[in-house]
């Protein structure tokens, strides 16, 4: 029994439908590692009222944990059938076995696939029932792979969805959905005595245009240090006044970020740094290209951007920052954290995600 308010009327056998479930697939290990996607599948579930969300990831047949207070069961690869079908025959076969009874126990409405949708429709045609399937593409992958049973994509900035329009023209709906940002308390800055740019590392060339930016500029005479993070390629030669360094655990990346001069992102394997708005929100100025979905919607006197795959416009993005007054430096990373917690807040993409699920159920 219900009450309508309006004219205080009872009505019989109406009831709310049931919330929907969600399940968020990972192949590329545990929900709870650090990184990107646990950052921002957290983001919905803390602020996801219409869908109930449920996580899987390789983390082990017999793992169970949890992702904000919600069940995150494990799954594996069998080791000899991936041997001969994969690695041997090179079938490109679905070898997660145990991930097929984790989704026919909890009979999800819909299947979120991060990763790996060369194998969305195998596991798609191993269930008992058909679940509606969204796959979501992070970056622009070497090999563009759209499933047959998708039924909806879903680009994290402009650019991907461009590309994936480009590279297929697919009949499936295509979608942005921005990466979220997270507020966080400001901690007091002390600039340090010389300049400093953080950087995380992730590619080989954009690292090495990185070196070669620095190099020019301590020619020109510059002094600043510069500390990269992430991957280390030893084949490179390290200039001097850089610092590098394998990945950090992301609190100690956090703290580093909140007290550099600058966060510099040099990297053309990512079309959406979470690295920059978390940067933007430790307000902490920000230097990246100017095609990355970070700056899609925000002003564009937030950042310093600069053409991507170019060591020359990396150096004059950089050199442009060390000749700016810290005033000027301190504005614009209060120019940014502002926009940013606005764009990419992350109950309002929360709620854009949850209207792109109502679409399939329309």
């Amino acid at each position: 029994m219900c009450i309508d308010s309006p004219g205080g009327r009872v009505l019989q056998g109406l009831h709310k439908p049931p919330v929907k479930k969600v399940l968020q697939i990972d192949f590329t290990g545990s929900w709870e590692r650090g990184g990107c996607l646990p950052h921002i599948t957290r983001a919905w579930a803390r602020n996801s009222r219409n869908y109930e969300q449920y996580f899987a990831g390789w983390a082990g047949a017999n793992y169970r944990g949890e992702v904000e207070g919600r069940p995150h069961f494990g799954f594996e690869e069998n080791p000899r059938a991936n041997r001969i079908y994969n690695k041997i025959l090179r079938l490109n076969k679905f070898c997660f076995f145990t991930l097929i009874p984790i989704i026919e126990e909890l009979k999800p409405d819909i299947l979120h696939f991060h990763n790996r949708h060369d194998l969305v429709d195998q596991a798609v045609a191993k269930l008992s029932y058909r679940p509606k399937v969204v796959c979501i593409y992070h970056c622009c992958y070497n090999k563009l792979f759209i499933p047959a049973a998708s039924d909806l994509l879903i680009g994290v900035g402009k650019f991907v969805v461009a590309w994936i329009d480009r590279k297929s023209n697919p009949n499936q709906p295509l979608a942005v959905l921005h990466n979220p940002f997270r507020k966080v308390p400001l901690t007091p800055r002390k600039e340090p005595a010389k300049t400093l740019f953080l950087n995380y590392a992730n590619n080989r060339k954009a690292t090495r245009d990185l070196f070669a930016a620095v190099e020019t500029l301590h020619v020109e005479g510059f002094d600043f240090e510069v500390r990269t993070v992430g991957e280390v390629y030893p084949e490179l030669l390290v200039p001097e006044g850089v610092t590098v360094s394998r990945s950090l655990p992301q609190p100690e990346f956090l703290a580093l970020a909140a007290q550099a001069s600058a966060y510099i992102c040099a990297t053309y394997a990512t079309s959406f740094s979470v690295a920059v708005v978390e940067a933007m929100a430790r307000k902490t100025p920000v230097i990246c290209p100017w095609d990355i979905g970070a700056l899609d919607l925000l002003p564009s006197d937030c950042v310093i951007s600069y053409e991507s795959h170019s060591a020359v416009a990396m150096a004059d993005a950089m050199r442009l920052f060390l000749k700016m007054p810290q005033q000027e430096r301190s504005a614009m990373a209060e120019r940014a954290l502002v926009a940013a917690e606005v764009a990419y807040d992350e109950a309002l993409l929360t709620r854009k995600l949850e209207h792109l699920y109502d679409t399939l159920f329309v």
